[in-house]
């Protein structure tokens, strides 16, 4: 669960903490466990019964690896600092991309394309990526920036009309672009 608006000792500045619950591990452990037990013997059946190439426990063993990673809060500390860098290196112009060897940029095309459709100059500016705080982040806490916003659920119909453009080009940039794909991104 995350901590709304806890305040920073060193900076005084409101922070975001998710924090894991003590059992999150074995919980998971024993449901994946399962999970690739039964793919185990769909793949039995399925070799005995069809011709089918067996695939169920080598999907859900990945799908079991994903999960793993997504238990690991340094990981995904590591994670939203390199969305950061790239993500804002592109939308605020900052020059801190770790894609050096990638010199072309669809971000340009992007937004020409987009700010036809859309009659605002510029919207650019917010994509927000929070900063971590890695000396307060652990394998089971996340501390980073907080971010003050609505869920998109409560959003007006027209404030989501106008996200929807950033949406796109900020998934564009991540696919054509950068090459890596941010799976979870939490609207604020």
């Amino acid at each position: 669960s995350t901590i709304k608006g806890a305040n920073s000792k060193t900076s005084k500045k409101q922070v975001a903490i998710k924090i894991q619950r003590p059992d999150m591990l074995q919980t998971v452990s024993l449901d994946l466990f399962l999970l690739i037990s039964y793919g185990k013997t769909v793949d039995k059946l399925c070799s005995i019964l069809t011709n089918q190439i067996p695939y169920h426990e080598k999907f859900l063993n990945g799908f079991a690896n994903g999960a793993f990673m997504e238990l690991n809060y340094i990981q995904e500390a590591e994670n939203q600092i390199y969305f950061r860098n790239e993500l804002h290196s592109r939308f605020h112009g900052t020059k801190n991309t770790s894609n050096e060897k990638n010199k072309f940029s669809i971000l340009p095309f992007l937004q020409s394309i987009l700010k036809s459709n859309n009659n605002k100059t510029s919207h650019v500016e917010k994509v927000i990526v929070p900063k971590v705080y890695e000396q307060f982040t652990t394998q089971r806490v996340l501390v980073s920036e907080w971010i003050d916003g609505i869920p998109l659920a409560q959003a007006p119909k027209g404030q989501i009309r106008e996200l929807i453009p950033i949406g796109v080009e900020l998934f564009l940039c991540q696919l054509l672009d950068i090459g890596r794909f941010h799976a979870d991104p939490h609207p604020g």
